[in-house]
């Protein structure tokens, strides 16, 4: 008997010995066999690698929704999302997805400069139309829970999420105001939680990283995917 397989994974059994072909037997597309190669190719490479700061595991990743994914993709690409009205799922991909408060958004210029032309970058915040609409960041922040609770109900909370693959592979806080980190030092060595600490400073910080720290962590995302 000889198993023949086709791209869609069906299995046919036909009778016959090895080497011979028959009529209607597909070979696996050239396509196929190299998307296959490039995954085990990245499995491999991970393995091998130290995993970048914060790196959250294929195991332990959170797969991101499709009604999510359809906003995000409509966010990076609103011209090509759709074709013929249906859902076009994204090729596997890194995606860097970046939640600015009203703080946070005055920096979008100098994190884009941080990234090379052909990484994915993306920037969630309220009341800049040319990145994303006010409902599609409330809709987003509220899904990822990082509505920020002194934001009005507008803005999210800094931070940066790292998406390979519809896996959110990193979460990370964001310090775009160095003087809330120094607040929030002060308050620490005080033990009282909420000394000296402006409106809006929020717990969140204590792991997140400065802006001046950004430039590492992406090269090592980008090498380790």
């Amino acid at each position: 008997m000889k198993r023949q397989f086709y791209d869609d994974n069906t299995v046919i059994i036909s009778p016959g010995s090895a080497g011979q072909t028959y009529p209607g037997f597909i070979e696996p597309s050239p396509k196929f066999s190299l998307q296959r190669s490039e995954t085990k190719r990245q499995q491999q490479q991970q393995q091998t690698l130290k995993p970048p700061p914060r790196y959250i595991p294929e195991s332990e990743a959170e797969v991101i929704p499709t009604s999510t994914l359809e906003m995000l993709q409509c966010i990076e690409r609103p011209d090509s999302m759709m074709i013929d009205d249906v859902f076009q799922s994204p090729d596997p991909a890194l995606k860097f997805i970046f939640f600015l408060g009203v703080q946070g958004k005055e920096f979008i210029e100098t994190i884009q400069e941080k990234f090379p032309e052909n990484i994915s970058v993306m920037f969630i915040t309220a009341n800049e139309p040319n990145h994303c609409s006010n409902q599609q960041c409330h809709i987003l922040a509220n899904h990822f829970q990082i509505m920020d609770p002194v934001g009005g109900g507008t803005y999210p909370l800094d931070y940066l999420y790292v998406v390979y693959d519809d896996k959110v592979h990193c979460k990370l806080p964001l310090i775009t105001n160095p003087q809330n980190k120094f607040q929030r030092s002060i308050s620490r060595a005080n033990k009282k939680p909420y000394a000296g600490m402006g409106v809006g400073v929020s717990q969140h910080l204590n792991f997140g990283i400065e802006l001046n720290d950004l430039p590492s962590i992406i090269e090592e995302y980008i090498n380790f995917f």
